[in-house]
């Protein structure tokens, strides 16, 4: 391994520890609207999600092996429910096809191309899909288009980036490192737009 391939080792590291830390609190945000929305939706919509609910609750079991039995959950039905078995991908889908979170409802200007708008659902979905690979892959990563919003350039990463690499010239990244921190830069932008804060990152 060469002098520049390991930093970039552990600029990767360093990158992973931001991207969860930071999807941590994207997560809980999203939520935290989900739930202050929810309340008032439309009826309707409120129905298909107890129709989901049930959908996924009905088939629901778990192993007790004390007892070497396999157990059906029991899901009590409850006027208020805000659905927190459902994943956060899962409320994003589900809520992009009926646009009723109104907090949910925007885009933002691509950094690539200024003429272009990311709605919020399908650069969400990334962000998600980028955590499950991060959880699941811990080397020999490999982002495709379904978990990277846009490779961004070097001056544009440098632009927006707010989070601390020590001395590390973001300009000798390797390709990955640059897709990692160019989808921290776009979940810190939502985050902005949901929360109305400068930055949560400095």
């Amino acid at each position: 391994m060469t002098e520049q391939e390991f930093e970039n080792f552990k600029i990767e590291a360093l990158l992973r520890a931001y991207y969860f830390s930071l999807f941590a609190e994207f997560e809980k945000l999203i939520r935290k609207i989900f739930n202050e929305e929810i309340v008032s939706v439309d009826r309707q919509f409120k129905n298909k999600l107890f129709f989901y609910y049930g959908a996924v609750h009905g088939n629901s079991t778990f192993i007790d092996y004390q007892k070497n039995m396999a157990v059906k959950l029991e899901k009590a039905f409850t006027e208020d429910e805000l659905f927190k078995d459902f994943a956060v991908l899962k409320l994003i889908k589900i809520d992009e096809t009926d646009k009723i979170i109104k907090k949910f409802d925007f885009e933002i200007r691509s950094l690539n191309k200024r003429t272009v708008n990311l709605p919020f659902h399908e650069i969400t979905k990334k962000l998600v899909e980028m955590r499950n690979i991060l959880a699941h892959e811990p080397k020999d990563l490999e982002f495709k288009d379904k978990h990277l919003v846009e490779l961004l350039s070097s001056a544009t990463i440098k632009e927006y980036n707010n989070f601390d690499f020590g001395d590390f010239d973001m300009s000798t990244a390797s390709t990955k490192n640059q897709e990692l921190l160019s989808n921290l830069i776009y979940m810190n932008l939502l985050m902005i737009e949901l929360d109305g804060v400068t930055s949560l990152v400095n």
